[in-house]
């Protein structure tokens, strides 16, 4: 039996959804990292009533771990012309028509729920830099401990 579950496929999908939900704005891989994975462990950081991977005392562990996840994500989501890195704006990430197409048609309970929790979070936490976003996430999952 296949296990789909936070596999490369799985992860790309989220980062394409986050992506999408951002006002199709070019965002960094630290932005993109970030906010996947408040999107995921949402309850813990008092954005939403519940955390679309489940409550575990090890979520906070999971913060480097998807990072890698993101980053291998990113270089599928390129190879299939789903996303772009921007040009002259080194570390930008965008959405393709594409990708906006494909999110389109995600519409599982996961994925609808994924895409309330991501906007929620964008627009709490939108003006934030990214060293901003990194602090807030750091400072939350210690008080969490």
């Amino acid at each position: 039996m296949n296990n789909i579950f936070d596999t490369t496929s799985e992860v790309a999908m989220q980062c394409l959804i986050t992506i999408n939900c951002l006002n199709k704005k070019s965002l960094s891989l630290d932005r993109l990292w970030l906010i996947n994975f408040l999107s995921l462990y949402a309850k813990d950081f008092k954005f939403s009533e519940i955390n679309l991977y489940g409550d575990s005392i090890y979520s906070s562990v999971q913060l480097t771990v998807r990072h890698e996840k993101v980053k291998k994500a990113i270089l599928l989501l390129v190879s299939k012309h789903l996303i772009r890195l921007d040009e002259g704006k080194i570390g930008k990430i965008s959405i393709t028509q594409k990708g906006q197409d494909l999110v389109d048609k995600l519409n599982s309970d996961f994925a609808s729920s994924y895409k309330v929790v991501t906007n929620s979070i964008y627009n709490t936490l939108k003006n934030m830099s990214d060293l901003e976003l990194l602090a807030f996430t750091h400072e939350h999952i210690l008080n969490k401990e």
